[in-house]
């Protein structure tokens, strides 16, 4: 585990709400990355679509910030993991406890960092992860920083697995 990953790690997720006030300077982030983009021909795993999770990372007032500070994702389940930087710098996005934990298909345009458990993005750029099982129900941080800098709360959020709902066609609980 990273150092800088541990202390936010340890964070109950609640926490997270205090970044409130961090979420209305990032309106104008939220105009560069549409929030519920979709690929045209979404991964397929094992016959089923793996829906998109997005992180967007970007730069407001010389700080690296990334949405959602808390993203909640049906456990054991497929999915697609996609992280959109919208800067003008390379952004690491590190999430090493989910992604030792999930079980991997396929990445897109990076290679995840065994060491990290992250990897970087390219300025104003993606990659997209498919995840053929996402990790058993739990809270696993991760955090975003450009190269060389210590990750901030408004660089670092939680992916939460949550039990999937009973009915496919119902949204994960929140």
């Amino acid at each position: 585990m990273h150092p800088f990953h541990r202390d936010f790690a340890r964070l109950p997720a609640r926490s997270m709400v205090a970044v409130t006030g961090v979420l209305a300077a990032l309106v104008g982030l939220a105009g560069v990355i549409p929030a519920n983009a979709q690929a045209q021909n979404p991964p397929v795993v094992a016959g089923e679509i793996a829906p998109p999770v997005e992180i967007a990372m970007g730069i407001v007032d010389g700080n690296v910030h990334c949405l959602p500070p808390v993203a909640r994702l049906p456990a054991g389940e497929p999915l697609t993991l996609r992280v959109r930087n919208a800067s003008e710098l390379p952004i690491t996005f590190v999430a090493p406890d989910f992604f030792e934990a999930a079980e991997m298909v396929e990445s897109t345009d990076s290679a995840l960092d065994a060491s990290t458990g992250g990897f970087l993005v390219a300025p104003e750029n993606e990659v997209r992860m498919v995840i053929r099982e996402t990790p058993p129900i739990g809270e696993y941080g991760y955090a975003c920083s450009v190269p060389g800098v210590q990750p901030t709360v408004e660089s670092s959020g939680f992916l939460v697995t949550v039990a999937p709902p009973a009915d496919p066609n119902v949204p994960v609980a929140e």
